[in-house]
């Protein structure tokens, strides 16, 4: 079976909990945090998308504009952009025109 690498320095890292439980230093706890964020992106590889939509969740349509204009929005296709900014406005002038834009 395919070990995926981050879940593998887990478990290596895991292997060594029967022994007594020290303070981490803060680059252990930071270490700890990246190989959890690397396990994670690799197992939930749409956690990134899902953070990025609840993020756009209280934005004005002029901040999701510029945030796409940007390049912020690239893990969207341009018809789920549409879709999102057609769920969260009302219908207007505005929503129109970023939608024909």
């Amino acid at each position: 079976a395919r070990t995926i690498p981050a879940l593998q320095k887990f478990l290596t890292a895991a292997s060594h909990l029967d022994k007594p439980l020290k303070k981490l230093s803060q680059e252990e706890t930071e270490a700890g945090y990246k190989v959890t964020a690397s396990i994670t992106r690799e197992l939930i590889p749409s956690r990134d998308r899902v953070t990025t939509l609840c993020d756009c969740l209280d934005l004005t349509l002029v901040d999701l504009t510029s945030l796409h204009e940007n390049g912020a929005l690239l893990r969207f296709t341009p018809q789920e952009l549409e879709n999102l900014i057609v769920a969260l406005f009302e219908h207007s002038k505005a929503r129109s025109d970023v939608i024909a834009a």
